[in-house]
């Protein structure tokens, strides 16, 4: 049987992933959001891990630079979360953001009960593992070669060099952003 002090805690984790989980939902999954985030698709919401895919179920060109643009995003809405928890002297969140960009087989799964739109594929574990690493090399943000490779044009990166991805044979190149205005760093 739990306490009322655990309980207390439960909710109060709760009500703190239901905050983080609606705003960063708002920043990649609201068509109402700018235009750049209305071709993300909100796939997956466990926990507090949420799953946003750009270029599903159509593909266009500007699928990698509307996701990191997304990500911006979310590090500033994080910000503004973690502004509000100080001013409430509360200790701050940190999240981990993984980016990258591969073939994904995309669909409904499930059953006649319940069916789900979902996203599979290597490139969703790659971009799961990358986010895993952020903690690893203190990064916000984590993109894949292939991911900087496509906005290098609009986006100031650093190479943080080659990690080595649980489930994959070789390592391969990460980078993190630049500086960026609203983007907290660690």
């Amino acid at each position: 049987m739990e306490t009322s002090e655990e309980l207390l805690v439960a909710r109060e984790v709760k009500a703190l992933r239901i905050t983080i989980i609606v705003r960063m939902a708002a920043v990649t999954g609201l068509p109402a959001m700018e235009p750049f985030i209305s071709k993300s698709t909100l796939e997956t919401v466990l926990s507090a891990i949420l799953l946003a895919t750009f270029g599903t179920p159509t593909p266009s060109p500007d699928d990698a630079v509307n996701a990191v643009r997304a990500a911006i995003e979310m590090c500033k809405a994080l910000t503004e979360i973690n502004d509000e928890r100080r001013a409430n002297r509360e200790a701050p969140m940190r999240h981990g953001i993984g980016i990258h960009k591969g073939l994904v087989i995309v669909g409904n799964a499930g059953s006649a009960e319940r069916l789900e739109y979902t996203v599979i594929g290597d490139a969703v574990n790659t971009a799961s593992r990358l986010e895993s690493k952020t903690k690893d090399v203190e990064a916000e943000i984590l993109l894949s070669d292939t991911v900087m490779m496509e906005v290098a044009d609009a986006f100031q990166t650093t190479a943080l060099g080659s990690i080595q991805l649980a489930g994959k044979t070789k390592p391969i190149t990460v980078f993190t952003l630049e500086a960026t205005a609203g983007v907290s760093s660690h």
